[in-house]
């Protein structure tokens, strides 16, 4: 009795089989070799997102609350009463917040030797708020009576020195009640 192979001629080759897997390979090396940048990418928007919603927050914050004085309020503390920051728009002065990462205020009492050097403890962004009064420009137009310039520079992490914290920056006009 002898056997004979048969060859199907719709049967793939094993070097056929082989080319596949290689350009299979080469391909799920540069996809895999993405996923680091997209991480990344991510995570700075995630940064950027909270950072804006926080500005937004002190904005809403300064411009909701009647009065000559404005308040920044921050989370309660332990003994459940919000801690306060009194804000005089009419009078330039810097002001420093703490928020977590998921971008909630903290009562950390936060001053500008912290802002510079950076904190540990669960504060993610340190946030710095000046108020600056516009000045008349010899090319520009009048300034406007009763507004004032704030400036929110947002950094995170915040355990880490101000040269390795990129700022982000958000100016309003705000109306001096």
């Amino acid at each position: 009795m002898s056997f004979r192979l048969r060859s199907r001629p719709d049967a793939f080759s094993l070097i056929e089989i082989v080319l596949a897997i290689g350009i299979i390979s080469f391909a799920l090396v540069g996809i895999i070799g993405l996923f680091p940048v997209a991480l990344n990418t991510a995570n700075a928007s995630q940064q950027e997102t909270h950072a804006a919603l926080i500005a937004r927050t002190i904005f809403n914050d300064l411009s909701s609350r009647p009065g000559d004085r404005t308040v920044l309020l921050q989370q309660p503390s332990l003994e459940d009463a919000p801690s306060t920051i009194d804000v005089d728009l009419a009078t330039e002065a810097e002001y420093f917040l703490a928020f977590d990462r998921d971008g909630r205020a903290l009562p950390d009492k936060i001053t500008a030797a912290i802002f510079e050097s950076g904190t540990s403890g669960t504060a993610n962004f340190l946030v710095k708020v000046a108020v600056t009064l516009p000045e008349p420009t010899a090319t520009g137009p009048p300034p406007v009576e009763g507004v004032s310039r704030v400036d929110v520079t947002i950094t995170s992490p915040a355990a880490a020195p101000l040269e390795n914290r990129p700022p982000l920056s958000f100016v309003s006009l705000l109306r001096q009640k």
